[in-house]
Order: structure tokens, then sequence, then C-alpha cells
């Protein structure tokens, strides 16, 4: 009777241990076994004294998460944590982590004129009104380009309906300018204007001249 019950005794225990073996694996101090959960009450240190990575991970697909953690904590030198330093500004172009992030949100409105007050295209979002002799006042629904003061405004003259005039008498060269701050000529817009200066004389006067602007914002 007593070696029934010993017997009985050790069969329910290999019962336990072989169903708590094969759902975890409590190993502090001990290896580690794969496919199981190991338990430990301190850090696992995985060290490679070779030249090799510590550690590889090989999922079955190239869909799978290769790792999954719990904790949403910074992780010290992976690159996520390094991305705003020195050492990987040549790997974002020179930007910061937050210039990146703000570049992917930003928009770009553009337009295109030509000389006479001719609007040869824009984006949906900004409107061009023709002031007059070459000047523009642009504008962008819900944003204020006077609180931009300049930033991301770019105005280039359009070879095709410029001024600029090479060698001869008198050569001259067209620009255009771009005054975010003009708010009674064009209130919360940018006001364009081009002109012309005479490279001999040193002399500037107003033309009415085509370039293309973009906005970013």
């Amino acid at each position: 009777m007593r070696l029934r019950t010993a017997l009985a005794t050790i069969g329910v225990g290999l019962v336990l241990f072989v169903t708590t073996d094969a759902v975890t694996f409590a190993a502090t101090g001990s290896s580690l076994v794969l496919g199981r959960i190991n338990v430990a009450n301190a850090t696992t240190t995985i060290q490679n004294t070779g030249a090799s990575p510590a550690l590889r991970l090989v999922t079955n697909s190239s869909a799978t998460a290769p790792l999954v953690v719990n904790g949403k904590g910074r992780v010290a030198n992976l690159y996520a944590d390094r991305a705003t330093t020195a050492d990987n500004a040549a790997k974002l172009g020179g930007k910061t982590l937050a210039q990146v992030n703000a570049a992917a949100t930003t928009h770009l409105s553009w337009a295109a004129t030509g000389s006479g007050g001719v609007l040869l295209g824009h984006s949906p979002d900004l409107t061009m009104t023709f002031v007059g002799n070459g000047a523009w006042c642009a504008t962008v629904a819900g944003i204020d380009l006077q609180a931009l003061n300049n930033a991301g405004i770019t105005a280039t003259p359009i070879t095709r309906y410029d001024s600029t005039k090479l060698g001869g008498v008198s050569p001259r060269s067209t620009h255009v300018e771009i005054d975010a701050l003009a708010g009674v000529v064009c209130p919360r817009g940018a006001f364009v204007f081009t002109y012309t200066v005479d490279e001999i004389a040193k002399t500037s006067d107003y033309t009415d001249s085509g370039f293309e602007l973009t906005i970013i914002h």
C-alpha cells in the first residue's frame, strides 16, 4: 500500500513537471531553452568575443517582426536612439530627425507666371492676383504667409519670359523679389515683384517678367 502511494505521488509530480515544462522553463542560472518561456530574475547577457554580431534573429517570413518587446522606453545605442546624433547626420541628409519628420508633413504650393499678368499654372490651394507691372500677390487658404517671414518661399525668373539682356551697350539682368511682410498690398500673403538691373549704369527699374514660385508650408 505504501509503495503504491509513493508511486502515485511520484507520477503526479512527473505530470506536473512535464506540464509546466511544456509552457515555461524557469532558468535563473541555467542555459536558455529554445521554444520555451525562459524566466530569470537578473539581466541575461549574450557576449560574442569575435567580430560577428552577438545575436542574429531570423524569421520564416520577411513580413514577420524578428523581435517583440513590451516596454516603451528608449533603448540606448539603437539606431532610433542615435538618429539625432552627429554620427547619423549623413544618413539623414544632414538634417535632424525632427526636420525629417517635419518635411514628411509639409505641403508644396506652386505657381508660374508669364509677362503681361498671364498666369501659366498653379496648385489648387494657391491664389495668384496680378497687381500690375510684374507684381503679384500670392495667398494660400488658411496659411498666414507673412508669419513665415519668407522662409520656404522661393521665386525664380523664367528665362523665356524674363527681361535679361546679355552683352550689347546696356546689358541687364532680371530679378524676382519676395516681400512676405507687405501686409497692406497683400494681407496674409506674399508680395512678389520683378525688376531689372542695368549692369553698367547700376540702376534698377520695375519690369513685367515671368517667374516660378514655390511655397513650402
